[in-house]
């Protein structure tokens, strides 16, 4: 993932609940930015809006919308 914890992290603090995740292309990247939300961040809830952007991440469709918050 081209993100790094930082960068998360950095966004975790401000208290946004909703985070628009470009360039997604598996489930792990998924699961990674929403350890990194969980751990710096005081909101119990909040929401992602995937943008699906690569011939991989269509390939991988089924299981990036099978993750669960």
């Amino acid at each position: 993932i081209k993100l790094s914890e930082d960068d998360i992290k950095s966004c975790a603090k401000l208290k946004i609940n909703s985070f628009v995740l470009p360039k997604i292309e598996t489930s792990k990247d998924i699961k990674f930015i929403q350890k990194v939300i969980k751990k710096f961040s005081k909101l119990k809830n909040f929401s992602f809006l995937i943008l699906i952007e690569s011939a991989k991440a269509i390939i991988n469709l089924k299981e990036i919308c099978d993750i669960k918050g």
